[in-house]
């Protein structure tokens, strides 16, 4: 798969939309607000002061979704040795994980902990006989 390929199928994943939007509305709301608020709010903006606003939204998109991109392919070359939740070849990212926290066998599992989450971290360490601090 090639390089760019490969960046569009991460750079697509419903997790890495999903943050970028958020990213975006917030910084972009922000930017707008401090670049074009006198603009807007006079009702003199322009159909460039238009373009700019959309071009402050997409910006902070980019770049959220570079940054998640970045990350999601480091983890896809560090593998396990990372100690984060591994990705398959294929890049699944599980959104959910289940881990069994009992060393004696028992069922008590932290289940649907959002991966990445304190409470998945914590059982994690947990499991690796690490104390929590």
């Amino acid at each position: 798969m090639n390089l760019i390929s490969e960046w569009l199928r991460l750079a697509t994943r419903p997790v890495v939309v999903k943050r970028a939007a958020r990213t975006a509305v917030v910084v972009g709301a922000i930017l707008i607000a401090i670049n074009h608020g006198s603009e807007i709010l006079s009702g003199r903006i322009t159909s460039y002061g238009l373009l700019q606003i959309c071009l402050t939204i997409t910006v902070p998109y980019l770049v959220s979704t570079s940054s998640s991109v970045a990350t999601l392919r480091n983890m896809m070359a560090e593998g396990s040795n990372s100690g984060a939740p591994s990705l398959r070849p294929d890049g699944y990212i599980p959104e959910k994980i289940t881990i069994n926290l009992a060393p004696n066998g028992k069922e008590q599992s932290l289940i649907g902990a959002e991966a990445g989450s304190e409470d998945a971290e914590a059982a994690i360490a947990v499991k690796r006989g690490k104390p929590l601090a």
